[in-house]
């Protein structure tokens, strides 16, 4: 430290220096104006009214019968008291504040523009119009509460919504109808909190964060700022996201997906050639990545060592990104001199449509085989279903077709796949097909 620095030694300096600010500047805290105590001539009291002594009444305000105000409580300009509220002692109704069917203890402090006591938003919604449901219970604020500008907070629909003791609620939160904030609660700004939901003591949430209606937050729990809180939280945690959840399992989440998206921008970087029509994966996808068994591509003289069909029924030219027996894609190039196009059909030749089928199911075959690794016996595919088969689009002569296999599951020796069928990015076909291997 400096020499010549007084040093003040405490366990807890931010609250320490909170004190001391207190101290010094006492108008701060909660600010009053040196004027004298007086009741405007231009407040509106009703006679009916009960007013304890040194209650300061500024201009604009209006104060309705049955209102009851304890002494030294200061409300500002264009105020407006309801019929019946009642006002503890040292509180502070900020400018153009509203409180109606509410009940505030010693000490509350209302920030400018805060509304107190007005009716929630409950409404029996049909199709022949939405009936509102009147709303009759009152708002309780007990001691020592401050609440920030503009804020709302409903009255009970059926029973009183309720502000605990010692609670701080920042600027511009709403507070549904039947809420109950327990003791010493933090609320940041823009929370919302919906009808009937219950925050325990000491409960802190932060900003934009939403609370669905009926759930309960527990005790001491913390909830992130920008989180939504759809089912009950237990006390004494931390949490945070949407839904939320407890923060290292929030965390963990959003750093697997900060890492997914890194690795996808690689992969794309890393392949500017990239059919970006087929970046819409098959059902069953898994991006799992394979360090092993994997192969650039299989040229048809590998293919002929996978699989044992050949010409004319050898419909697969070639193999790209070969990964395990995860996926790949199998390339055929459809020409006119094959044979079935002489009767399929004469002047309009297209590829049949089992062909296709039976291209996917080769390419998923290959696949297979090449997993189970070059020390493996040699393999003999078996055909075993075809399952959700559709045709998109004719496939002709001049054509290169491409083969996206995925694998969906494998038990044993028998293997599940989805392919979908492309020409020029656009899909032609799709199926999900399965096959057996055994030892030739």
């Amino acid at each position: 430290m400096p020499d010549g620095v007084a040093v003040l030694v405490c366990a807890d300096a931010y609250r320490s220096w909170a004190k001391v600010l207190a101290r010094l500047f006492p108008e701060a805290m909660v600010p009053k104006d040196p004027a004298p105590v007086a009741i405007s001539e231009r407040a509106s009291v009703d006679p009916g009214a009960s007013l304890e002594e040194n209650v300061t009444v500024e201009p604009g305000v209006v104060i309705s019968a049955g209102a009851e105000i304890g002494a030294g409580t200061v409300i500002r300009a264009n105020a407006v008291i309801g019929r019946g509220v009642k006002i503890g002692r040292d509180c502070v109704i900020g400018a153009n504040c509203t409180v109606q069917h509410s009940v505030l203890g010693n000490r509350v402090y209302l920030h400018p523009g805060v509304c107190c006591g007005q009716d929630g938003f409950g409404y029996a919604m049909g199709p022949q119009g939405h009936l509102k449901v009147p709303q009759v219970g009152r708002v309780i604020i007990q001691d020592d509460v401050e609440i920030g500008a503009c804020t709302t907070i409903d009255r009970g629909a059926n029973r009183d919504t309720v502000i605990g003791e010692g609670t701080k609620i920042d600027n511009q939160v709403q507070i549904g109808h039947n809420v109950v904030v327990g003791r010493h609660c933090v609320i940041v700004s823009q929370v919302g909190l919906s009808g009937s939901c219950t925050l325990e003591d000491f409960v802190a949430i932060g900003g934009q964060t939403g609370v669905r209606g009926h759930v309960t937050i527990g005790m001491g729990a913390q909830v992130a700022a920008v989180s939504v809180v759809s089912e009950d939280l237990p006390a004494g945690g931390r949490y945070g996201g949407t839904p939320a959840k407890p923060v290292k399992q929030w965390f963990r989440e959003v750093a697997a997906v900060r890492k997914t998206c890194r690795a996808w921008r690689r992969i794309v970087n890393d392949n500017s050639n990239w059919d970006f029509a087929a970046l819409n994966p098959p059902r069953g996808i898994s991006w799992k990545t394979q360090k092993n068994n994997t192969l650039a591509s299989a040229d048809i003289m590998k293919i002929m060592k996978l699989l044992p069909h050949r010409y004319p029924f050898l419909l697969i030219d070639k193999i790209i990104e070969m990964n395990g027996d995860e996926s790949c894609i199998g390339i055929k190039n459809v020409t006119i001199n094959e044979p079935h196009f002489t009767g399929h059909f004469p002047g309009r030749p297209v590829f049949p449509g089992v062909l296709l089928i039976e291209a996917m199911a080769q390419t998923a075959g290959a696949l297979c085989v090449h997993a189970r690794g070059v020390d493996a016996p040699p393999q003999l595919v078996y055909f075993m279903t075809i399952d959700r088969a559709k045709f998109r689009k004719p496939v002709e002569p001049g054509d290169q077709v491409h083969f996206h296999v995925q694998k969906i599951k494998q038990r044993s020796n028998i293997w599940k796949f989805d392919a979908v069928a492309r020409v020029d990015g656009a899909k032609v076909a799709e199926a999900e097909v399965s096959a057996m291997l055994i030892d030739a």
